[in-house]
């Protein structure tokens, strides 16, 4: 059989705390002293317990009323004993080390008034029963001696490692489960942050399209009052408003960024206006006004020097004939040119895609032209004049712009593109003539 028995220092120090718990080693209260008072301090109960790993929970074991720690032969040794045999018989078969038992001692109206804690091996049992089986244990069949341990111990260590196995399983979920939440916790904490910067972001990109937007819309609304007033005085004033648009289109004849002076364009443009400067000669010979071109040969190829004396002399011949001069001659050639086109592209159904090869300020005035052409009168000399400036007024904004020359190119057929190059040689005629005038 099995010794349950305490190891000497424990059996000494839960002697030790028995004795002072219970007061055996203290006189005990007179009645005299204090009559009919009972001492609530007394302990009336003790009670065993096992505190499981981590000290979580304490199980009772076996507990000791009043009666058996204070009745009739019961002293010190007696519960000492008692205790041991408790604590032994329960830890014989507890296996992982040591076992930690409590003794909890309680008070008539106060529970766990006091308590004490000792430590014994677990699995005595076993150590029991395997030692005595060494050499006189049963026989094998072949003679062999197999005592009890060596049968127990192969599922004895297959519950102890199946234990610790669960118990590191346990561990592994419960630290995954932490750090689960931890990043979960940190993911939605992360989220919240992106988010409030994304609306504060958000917020403030707001503010300034607004103000983006506002003052966008003022600018547009000053320009387009600007220039509203700008063609309604130049619609008044359209002869006084003709040497400012002249000196705008000599400050811009370079074209943006020297588009206009690009090779391509230098050579086209030179030859149109050679083919005008002919043209132009041709009509003056038919006109009888012949004889001051012939005499100033510059001025039929179209250079900016002759035009400009030719202009003159032709002003001069004329003015002592009595015959319109050469200035008035190419204001009503201009004028009728561009009745000629806009009457053209309106025939062939280009009028839409002219329009819409032009900018903003391009096509107001190309409509204005539009317009004065379907009332023109050429027996008057200011509609002739009116008619003339809108056109002047529209070649400088579309020299000043060649990528919108252009698309209107693009835009016309063979015929009209012919007329719009015979307007623009024109144009670049009385331009000048009115420069050197």
């Amino acid at each position: 059989m099995a010794d349950y028995e305490f190891p000497i220092e424990v059996k000494r120090a839960v002697t030790v705390a028995i004795a002072d718990r219970l007061r055996y080693d203290k006189p005990a209260p007179s009645d005299k002293d204090k009559p009919g008072e009972e001492d609530h301090r007394r302990i009336v109960r003790m009670t065993l317990r096992y505190r499981e790993v981590g000290g979580h929970h304490e199980p009772d074991v076996t507990e000791w009323d009043e009666r058996d720690l204070f009745g009739k032969g019961i002293g010190i040794p007696t519960i000492v004993h008692g205790v041991e045999l408790a604590a032994c018989r329960d830890a014989a078969y507890r296996f992982g080390g040591d076992c930690i038992y409590v003794l909890a001692f309680h008070a008539k109206d106060y529970n766990n008034r006091s308590s004490f804690v000792f430590k014994i091996p677990g699995g005595q049992e076993i150590q029991h029963m395997a030692l005595p089986m060494g050499r006189g244990g049963m026989m094998h069949g072949r003679g062999e001696e197999i005592g009890i341990a060596e049968r127990l111990m192969p599922d004895i260590l297959k519950y102890v490692s199946e234990k610790e196995a669960r118990i590191e399983q346990k561990t592994e979920l419960v630290f995954g489960t932490l750090v689960k939440q931890v990043q979960q916790l940190s993911g939605v904490v992360t989220d919240y942050t992106d988010r409030e910067l994304k609306l504060r972001e958000i917020a403030a990109n707001a503010e300034d399209h607004q103000y983006e937007r506002e003052k966008r819309h003022r600018e547009d609304d000053a320009e387009a009052q600007r220039k509203k007033e700008m063609w309604e005085t130049i619609k008044k004033h359209i002869p006084e408003a003709v040497p400012y648009v002249l000196t705008a289109i000599q400050r811009i004849s370079g074209g943006p960024n020297g588009q206009a002076q690009s090779p391509e364009f230098a050579k086209w443009y030179a030859e149109q206006q050679r083919a005008a400067a002919e043209k132009a000669a041709q009509a003056s010979r038919e006109n009888g006004k012949d004889s001051e071109p012939e005499a100033s040969p510059g001025g039929d190829k179209g250079g900016s020097g002759g035009g400009g004396n030719g202009g003159g002399n032709g002003a001069d011949v004329a003015a002592a004939s009595g015959e319109p001069s050469m200035l008035d001659q190419l204001k009503f050639r201009v004028a009728f040119d561009t009745s000629r086109f806009v009457a053209l592209i309106q025939s062939r159904g280009k009028l839409d895609a002219a329009r819409e090869a032009l900018t903003d300020e391009q096509r107001a005035l190309f409509d204005e032209i539009v317009t004065a052409s379907k009332d023109v009168d050429f027996e008057q000399s200011d509609s002739v004049a009116r008619i003339a400036g809108l056109s002047l007024m529209f070649g400088g904004a579309v020299q000043a712009a060649p990528v919108s020359g252009a698309r209107l190119l693009e835009a016309l057929d063979s015929v009209s593109k012919v007329a719009l190059v015979e307007l623009s040689n024109l144009l670049k005629l009385y331009a000048e003539a009115m420069q050197a005038g």
